[in-house]
């Protein structure tokens, strides 16, 4: 699946709004509803697919950090 991005939710929403004033009879309901559905299941998918990209760079991060014997020490504590 292609990645969501903020751009691309910009412009679907953009183009319906375009839609819904360029139509001669205000859109129904059942319609807007079934359209917010669908982009809806689009965004879960978008997100979903995502998610996994980043666990899967926390994993190789991770396993980086490992390699380099572990973190650096820590900062100094805060002054006052």
């Amino acid at each position: 699946g292609t990645a969501l991005s903020l751009n691309r939710v910009q412009v679907m929403v953009a183009a319906a709004a375009r839609q819904l004033v360029a139509g001669s009879k205000w859109i129904t309901k059942e319609t807007f509803d079934a359209r917010i559905s669908e982009f809806r299941k689009e965004y879960r998918d978008g997100s979903r697919h995502l998610q996994a990209q980043v666990e899967e760079l926390e994993t190789v991060l991770a396993a980086a950090a490992g390699s380099y014997g572990g973190g650096g020490g820590g900062g100094g504590g805060g002054v006052g």
